[in-house]
């Protein structure tokens, strides 16, 4: 799957985390469009990139809800129906890295919220885990990233 940038002018993730890092006291890992870039093809996704590709396919589906009720076409929610199915089914076999595939799972999970049924992304990781080792994986990353991602592991009770 591949997913290109068009113009975009936004204002730098670093306003936007200085407010949100001295209100919190921690750093939110945030793209920023001026100074981050997308991987090449045979590079390594970062857990951002990740995030990033997730959420916008997350506002595509919820956009084109709001776009069918505007022409009266429908655009309400089924019962059990989540934006992060559509997002998920979107990119579900994009990651070829085992790392690549236990961020994009633990996002999922994340971005469910506790909505609807983990038992899926949940039972990818642990076979992507009874595979590779999950102290060599976080050995590969660094600084916020590594940061951000133990942080939802843990909060997921995954580590």
């Amino acid at each position: 799957m591949n997913f290109h940038l068009t113009k975009v002018s936004f204002k730098p993730a670093a306003a936007h985390n200085a407010a949100a890092e001295e209100k919190t006291g921690r750093r939110w890992m945030m793209y920023d469009f001026e100074n981050d870039r997308f991987s090449d093809e045979d590079e390594r996704r970062t857990y951002k990139i990740i995030r990033w590709w997730l959420l916008d396919c997350y506002y595509t589906y919820c956009r084109s809800h709001l776009h069918a009720r505007k022409l009266g076409k429908g655009g309400g929610w089924a019962p059990d129906e989540h934006e992060i199915g559509y997002a998920y089914e979107q990119c579900e076999d994009s990651f070829r890295l085992p790392i690549e595939q236990v961020m994009f799972e633990v996002l999922a999970l994340v971005l469910s919220g506790g909505r609807g049924s983990e038992e899926y992304p949940r039972a990818k990781i642990a076979t992507i885990l009874a595979k590779h080792d999950l102290g060599e994986m976080l050995a590969t990353l660094q600084g916020e990233e590594l940061r951000e991602f133990t942080h939802d592991l843990k909060l997921l009770g995954l580590m």
